[in-house]
């Protein structure tokens, strides 16, 4: 499991640094929002589905396709935390709807937020694999 970390962490610092494609694989998810009375995030319902990221080259756009569908964003900024292998993103859909992307190589999950309606929504994917092209 460890060597599976080390290398998972390296693939992932290695693609964002020598601008290849990263591509990112989920099987299960969880919907969440922020319950203000609880000041906690509650599990609205989850998802035993395939999804894959891809993130370009040169970091401006991120994909997501769940289901056969892809769902394409514009990357507005981002920040790579070398010491915790913490990506994070802020992208725009085309609706001009900003999210915000948080990707951990170590912990092995990728959540992606947003405030809509009002309310805090989240969701977030465990990470199977992380490969570069």
């Amino acid at each position: 499991m460890k060597i599976k970390l080390i290398f998972t962490v390296l693939i992932f610092s290695f693609s964002l640094f020598a601008n290849a494609q990263l591509i990112i694989q989920s099987d299960f998810s969880q919907d969440l929002y922020y319950d203000k009375e609880l000041k906690d995030w509650e599990v609205v319902d989850y998802h035993e589905e395939f999804t894959t990221f891809n993130l370009s080259e040169d970091m401006t756009t991120f994909q997501y396709t769940e289901n056969g569908v892809t769902d394409d964003y514009t990357i507005i900024s981002y920040d790579f935390d070398e010491e915790t292998t913490v990506l994070e993103l802020v992208i725009h859909d085309n609706s001009n709807i900003e999210y915000f992307v948080m990707i951990d190589a170590i912990n092995l999950f990728l959540s992606m937020t947003a405030h809509l309606d009002g309310f805090d929504y989240m969701l977030l994917f465990n990470i199977t694999d992380i490969t570069n092209e």
